[in-house]
C-alpha cells in the first residue's frame, strides 16, 4: 500500500479540517515517518479525529496508542476506557489498558483487563468462524439464527436485523425471528 506523504495529508488537512478519517489517517502515516515530534503530532492528529467524531472506538485506540508512545499513561487509560464505552466487546482496548495498568502500577485491574481481552478475543474469532461458516452455506436457516443472535448478543443491531431478514426471507414463517422484525418486514412488503 502506498501512504500519502505525510505533507501531501497537511495539504489534505489545509482544505478539510473537519474531516476525523483525515486526521485519523494524518496520525497514522506521521506515526510511520522519522520526524522529531511525530509522537507529539500523532496525538495532536488522533485529538482532532476524536473531537470530530466522537462515536468512533477506532479513534480512541489510535490516540491512546499514541498517548503511550509519549508515555502519558492516563491520557491513555481514559482514551482506552472511552473506546469501551463505545463498544465493550472489542478485544484490543483490553489488551491495552492491562499494559497501561501495569505501568501505573495496577496489577488487580491490569489482570482483570488482560483476562477480558482474551474473552473478547474469543467472541471476535468466534464471531468470525461463524460467518465464514454462514458465507459457505447460505441457504442454511439455522446457521443464520446462530449468527443473528451472536450479533444481537454483541449489540451490533444492524447486523442482526440484516440476518433475521435474510432468516425471513429463507423461512417467512421462522418462528425463531423476533416479532419486531418480522412486523418490520411485513409492513415493508405491503408498502411495495
Amino acid at each position: 500500500v502506498d501512504w500519502p506523504t505525510p505533507d501531501g495529508l497537511t495539504a489534505l488537512l489545509a482544505i478539510d479540517q473537519e474531516s476525523a478519517p483525515t486526521n485519523d489517517l494524518f496520525g497514522q502515516t506521521i506515526l510511520l515517518t522519522k520526524e522529531k515530534d511525530k509522537d507529539l503530532q500523532a496525538v495532536e492528529a488522533f485529538s482532532r479525529s476524536v473531537k470530530r467524531d466522537p462515536t468512533n472506538p477506532i479513534y480512541f485506540q489510535h490516540l491512546a496508542d499514541a498517548q503511550m508512545l509519549n508515555g502519558n499513561m492516563k491520557a491513555a487509560q481514559v482514551s482506552l476506557e472511552s473506546a469501551l464505552k463505545l463498544n465493550p466487546n472489542l478485544s484490543y482496548p483490553y489488551q491495552r489498558l492491562a499494559m497501561v495498568y501495569t505501568r501505573l502500577g495496577n496489577r488487580t485491574r491490569a489482570k482483570q483487563a488482560a483476562t477480558l481481552g482474551s474473552q473478547m478475543e474469543f467472541n471476535e474469532q468466534q464471531l468470525k468462524r461463524l460467518q465464514d461458516v454462514s458465507q459457505k452455506h447460505p441457504d442454511d436457516v439455522k446457521l443464520h439464527i446462530l449468527l443473528a443472535n451472536r450479533y444481537r448478543d454483541l449489540r451490533k443491531v444492524n447486523q442482526a436485523r440484516d440476518e433475521y431478514l435474510l432468516v425471513l426471507k429463507l423461512d417467512p414463517k421462522n418462528t425463531e425471528v423476533p416479532e419486531a422484525i418480522k412486523n418490520a418486514s411485513s409492513a415493508f412488503e405491503a408498502k411495495k
